[in-house]
């Protein structure tokens, strides 16, 4: 890892950047992991080998994060032109989905007082393989940066982001851990 002007670069089997000329990533990490806010999200430009955030880390925990995540989805992109195949509008094109980063700090499932700290990666429905390749060897890097943290979750369809799915994976990997 290294610092140019306002990036820090990582230095991965496919290397990329942190955008940090908003503000320090440390700044966003390090709200998360004292409890001063308990998400953070950043998105992946492939075609840059940047990753930026957000929105300022905040509250409101896997609902807000969520909500940023599905908001940044290709979903929420799709225009409507209203009119029939052969009118004459032009429908702009969604842009193609991001991968985002998300960290979340939530509280253990069977210990309410004991905090635990999530990477969440969300890699949304019509991603690319290739940008899906990228992702994965970024991995054991996103990982380092994002320390320190209890759980490291990979999820690819809106359901995935449903509360029951992502404590149930919490608690799963919670209890592997402990074996």
């Amino acid at each position: 890892v290294a610092v140019e002007g306002d990036r820090l670069k990582v230095r991965a089997p496919q290397a990329f950047a942190f955008d940090q000329s908003d503000r320090p990533l440390d700044d966003d990490l390090g709200a998360v992991q004292r409890g001063d806010a308990d998400f953070a999200c950043f998105a992946y430009d492939h075609r840059h080998k940047l990753v930026a955030p957000v929105v300022v880390p905040g509250r409101g925990g896997l609902a807000e994060l969520r909500r940023w995540l599905l908001r940044e989805s290709p979903t929420s992109h799709q225009h409507q032109n209203g009119g029939g195949p052969d009118d004459d509008v032009s429908v702009p094109r969604a842009p193609p989905p991001q991968v985002h980063y998300g960290l979340l700090r939530s509280h253990h499932p069977h210990q309410p007082s004991v905090a635990v700290v999530v990477l969440l990666t969300w890699i949304p429905p019509g991603v690319s393989p290739l940008v899906r390749g990228a992702v994965n060897s970024h991995r054991s890097a996103m990982r380092a940066i994002f320390a320190p943290i209890q759980v490291d979750l990979t999820i690819e369809d809106a359901d995935g982001l449903a509360d029951a799915h992502v404590f149930a994976e919490i608690d799963a990997h919670i209890r592997q851990t402990s074996v």
